[in-house]
């Protein structure tokens, strides 16, 4: 029988104590989605030399000329998901230039 006062440490393994919750995952993906928003309003030329993904460039560039309001939503969620896998640090260094006019 399992002793009643352990902590949550000794009883799962530790790969399921680092766990996220579902709202701290779903902020995060709010995040990305923003920021891909931010990418969405940068000029053509710059998104061409800042070194993302090609499936998230291509998202991005796509999401430009997306015609209804409905499209473009599910445009800047499918970039959201593709923002999980691109370098985030890439992505807000490159937003940082941009910015300084670098």
């Amino acid at each position: 029988m399992k002793d009643r006062n352990m902590t949550v440490d000794e009883v799962l393994p530790a790969d399921q104590q680092e766990k996220k919750s579902k709202t701290q995952r779903k902020k995060e993906m709010i995040e990305l989605q923003k920021l891909g928003e931010i990418l969405v309003g940068l000029p053509k030329a710059y998104l061409n030399r800042i070194g993302l993904p090609p499936d998230l460039l291509e998202a991005v560039l796509y999401a430009k000329v997306v015609p209804t309001h409905s499209a473009r939503r599910r445009q800047m969620q499918r970039i959201g998901v593709l923002m999980r896998e691109a370098d985030r640090d890439l992505v807000e260094k490159a937003l940082a230039d941009f910015r300084q006019g670098k």
